[in-house]
């Protein structure tokens, strides 16, 4: 009779303990996920791109989930101060907590209000050249002016391994360097140069090499590339525009065509100016070199970069910007430990609207938005108040460059008790029409394998139907939001289902979402969040 009391003592214990995390897991249903997500990637919130019209109506949505959930705001301290009117009737001004996190950017839009000429010194004659026709300017956050020598650095390269240096012997402080995009012996592999450069990173190359001239002190760059340049500044190219989201006779608006910044975020920027060939062969004229000689030469790794004593280059750069204002959605969960915190985000901001189309981001990332929304609502059914605080983010201008979550971590003073951080960005698709249904990856920090060990215990306990491909990474900084917290070393993990090919299109459509596999992911998220924030 003991034995058999004891037996059931335990039995009735750990269905206790396991009742809470029953009620959160029971509320994760593919209902409930599929309401929110279907008004949040609808035609209503117009493609929800950051700081327009359509995403302030998704950010006023995702705090209106937290308030129903019953998660507390965590945003910035805000104030309701009454009219004349409304304080007749009694209305008194009052303090609060906001869901919200406003933050300011730049925006930073395309312009052709530019000017640059080259001044011959020995005879005082000055070229001038147009924009669009002979120049383009990548668009910059201030308006510049400037006057200076020109030193010519051919690729403008250093690789030690190889001994090849464009600035051995140049001092390029203070000037304008010219330079070829690209590296040598690029279009031809039989050459001694390729051998070498052939194993560049070339999505990098461009940015190292534009780091390495602000490095040596250049004040701006003048670049010639023939592959690209032909393209921006033909006038007649293509005769008309025949696209799978816009059909007509002039260029359409694109989401690309503007980019936004945070203050500060990219300090002392010089600027970059992308030259026609007629440009690039002036400034080599006086050596007698042309763009085609000089390439032939640089394929056998002869470096010919000089100054060019008898010229000066100057321009006008116009800024096109303004200053607009995004919004991060933040709800907390406090814990018995209010100053140790696991924080669960994913932004909610896609591409807009554009010529007509609507570009409604269903999977991304409507998808790991409503993972956030829905891990908020599991957590307060449990009835539970967790060990650690659970900060539940959604955030903001993750398109244009994860402004958000990067404002978050330089403004939030306790990011050094962030125990870790849980990124969804994308969990609602296949990658292909012949993957399996449940497959999705778990890329997380490497210095922290317990987080995959936690996702295996929690997947084989709960029997979730998930295959996972575990991913550590090295360095988990790239691709999302889990960048910010990978820079300030907060371990982090994402699940993510994979690239399809309706991704950054409008098609990406909730119709098109697996439901049951988002739902499981979310279920196996709520789980390890249980965990981490409870052990």
């Amino acid at each position: 009779y003991f034995l058999s009391a004891v037996l059931f003592l335990m039995i009735f214990v750990g269905k206790a303990q396991n009742a809470p995390v029953n009620r959160g897991l029971e509320s994760l249903t593919p209902e409930f996920i599929q309401a929110q997500l279907e008004f949040l990637s609808s035609d209503w919130l117009e493609g929800r791109e950051a700081g327009e019209r359509g995403g302030y109506m998704a950010g006023d949505y995702i705090r209106s989930l937290f308030k129903m959930s019953g998660t507390k705001p965590f945003g910035d301290p805000d104030v309701f101060t009454p009219n004349r009117y409304q304080k007749l009737l009694g209305a008194k001004e009052n303090h609060f907590t906001s869901y919200f996190e406003p933050f300011f950017v730049t925006e930073i839009k395309p312009s052709t209000n530019h000017q640059l000429w080259i001044k011959y010194n020995d005879n005082d004659r000055t070229i001038s050249y147009n924009c669009q026709t002979d120049f383009a300017v990548v668009p910059l956050e201030t308006s510049i002016s400037l006057n200076a020598p020109v030193v010519f650095v051919g690729y403008g390269l250093t690789d030690k391994s190889s001994g090849y240096d464009d600035f051995a012997g140049i001092q390029v402080k203070g000037k304008i360097i010219v330079r070829l995009a690209g590296f040598p012996g690029q279009h031809d592999t039989t050459s001694v140069a390729w051998q070498n450069f052939k194993k560049l990173d070339k999505s990098t190359l461009i940015e190292k090499k534009n780091e390495l001239a602000q490095k040596l002190g250049a004040v701006a760059i003048l670049e010639f590339d023939p592959s690209v340049l032909s393209k921006k500044l033909a006038a007649n190219v293509p005769f008309r525009f025949n696209e799978a989201m816009y059909e007509g006779d002039s260029r359409p608006e694109s989401f690309y065509d503007r980019r936004m910044v945070l203050p500060g975020m990219k300090k002392n920027q010089i600027p970059l100016i992308s030259v026609s060939e007629k440009v690039f062969n002036e400034f080599l004229s006086p050596s007698g070199l042309s763009y085609a000689k000089f390439e032939g030469t640089a394929a056998q790794l002869k470096q010919n970069s000089f100054d060019l004593k008898k010229i000066n280059a100057g321009f006008n750069l116009t800024a096109n910007t303004r200053a607009l204002q995004l919004r991060n959605v933040l709800g907390i969960i406090e814990g018995e430990k209010p100053d140790e915190f696991i924080v669960v985000g994913g932004h909610y901001d896609h591409l807009g609207k554009h010529n007509g189309f609507i570009w409604n981001g269903a999977d991304d990332n409507g998808s790991g938005a409503i993972a956030v929304t829905s891990i908020a609502k599991a957590f307060n059914e449990t009835g539970m108040k967790p060990k650690r605080s659970i900060i539940f983010a959604c955030w903001d201008g993750e398109e244009r460059g994860e402004l958000g979550s990067s404002y978050f971590v330089d403004h939030f003073n306790k990011i050094g008790q962030v125990k870790a951080y849980l990124n969804f960005d994308m969990i609602g698709r296949n990658s292909g029409p012949d993957a399996p249904n449940n497959q999705v990856a778990l890329l997380y920090s490497k210095s922290a394998e317990y987080l995959a060990d936690l996702t295996r215990e929690q997947l084989k306990q709960a029997n979730i139907n998930l295959n996972i491909n575990y991913s550590p990474m090295e360095n988990p900084a790239g691709g999302s939001d889990n960048t910010a917290f990978a820079l300030k070393n907060v371990p982090m993990f994402w699940y993510h289902t994979g690239g399809h090919t309706d991704y950054h299109q409008a098609s990406d459509h909730a119709e098109l979402i697996n439901w049951a596999k988002m739902t499981d992911i979310i279920k196996l998220s709520f789980l390890s969040v249980w965990k981490l924030s409870n052990e």
